[in-house]
Formats: C-alpha cells, structure tokens, sequence
C-alpha cells in the first residue's frame, strides 16, 4: 500500500472533514489550489454539523455566475444574514460540548467580518483552525492551474467529495472513534467537519487526526 508523501496538494474548504484534515497532519507541507475552476456539488461552500436532529448541512450562498470561474475568483453573497444563521447553529449544535467554550471567541468573532471572495473566507477559518489544532504545518496558494501535483505531493482536490457517489476510495484514511455531542440518540456520526472533532475532543484532536491515516510513522 502507498503511504502518504511529504506534502499535499488540497482544495480550500468550508470548516473541511476530518478526513481532510487527517492527511493535513499527515503531511510535511500542503499547497491549497485556488485556481481550479469552480464546480458544483462540492465542500468548497459547504460544511456537516451535528445536531440534535442529526447531521446538518450549512452553505455558503455564492453571486451567480460561479460556475467554472476559478476559486480564488468565486464571490460571497451577503443578501441574507448567513453568517449570524450560521453561527447559531454552530453554537446551538455545540454549546454543551466538553472544549465549545476554548475556541470558539476567535470563531465566532470570523463569522462578523465580510471578506469579498469565498477563498478569503474559507481560508481565514482554515488559519484559525490549525492554530486551535496545534498543527505546525505550513501551506501555500497555487498561482496558476496546472492538472497534476508537484512531485513529491499527493493530488487530492476532489478528494473529499460532497456527493456520496462522488466519493472516491481512502484506504489512508479510518474513522477513528470519539465520544460525540449527541452519540447516545444518534449513534457515532464519522467525517463531519473538524468543528465535531476540536469541540469534543479538544488538546486530542491533533493526535486524533494523526491516528486516521495510515502513515510508515
């Protein structure tokens, strides 16, 4: 079986999986792709909570004319107050979890500011997350689209897919097990965004995340 290479070549996501970030802490170093062409269907606007109803979608609404624009070039719609609704159900799913009340000021103070371009808002959060994490893994952005990963760099854009029949094998990845906001009505909920993980799991997260993907570690 291939192990992970040094580095990784990811999309810019929504508040990602933790699978996304599993192979984050896997990797030595991670180029984020903002040049792609924007496409349907995808985590880049969207991101899974858990609720007391059980998983919970939130998106971030986009000005039209989206579609096949690059990413760093994809505008944030602010006609309704998304973020405040957001929030909310960030705070109403997690507000009773063991570490909701560690990291979220720097969270929720994000979610008062209106960046133009989605990338912008995407990766001011991936910056809060990784210092809330402890991963001391530095990451660039891509400058122009190219269709295959630098050498030494594993391809992962479109990895982490939205749609379940998009969703391609990770035999580098497994669900590792933690004790969930809402498990004993709902059961365990695998792969939601990070927020699941860092809310309930807090200074265990990192090692959490390292334990998910199989390394020669």
């Amino acid at each position: 079986m291939s192990h992970p290479a040094a580095g990784a070549l990811m999309d810019i996501l929504y508040l990602p999986t933790i699978q996304y970030f599993a192979h984050w802490a896997a990797s030595s170093s991670v180029i984020l792709e903002q040049c792609a062409p924007y496409t349907k269907g995808t985590w880049r606007n969207r991101c899974a909570v858990a609720t007391a109803g059980g998983s919970l979608v939130l998106s971030v609404p986009l000005l039209s004319g989206k579609y096949l624009q690059p990413l760093r070039e994809v505008k944030i719609a602010y006609h309704e107050p998304w973020q405040r609704t957001h929030w909310r159900s960030i705070h109403d799913a997690y507000r009773k979890s063991p570490f909701f009340d560690f990291y979220a000021e720097p969270l929720e103070a994000w979610y008062r500011q209106q960046p133009e371009y989605l990338v912008e808002w995407n990766t001011g959060l991936l910056r809060i997350l990784l210092k809330a994490l402890r991963l001391p893994v530095a990451f660039e952005t891509t400058e122009s689209y190219a269709p295959d990963a630098p050498e030494n760099y594993r391809d992962l854009r479109d990895a982490f897919a939205f749609k379940p029949r998009l969703q391609r094998p990770d035999p580098l990845y497994r669900d590792v097990r933690y004790v969930q906001v809402f498990e004993d009505r709902l059961g365990f909920l695998p792969n939601l965004s990070i927020l699941d993980l860092l809310f309930c799991t807090g200074p265990e997260a990192a090692s959490i995340l390292r334990r998910s993907v199989i390394t020669d570690n």
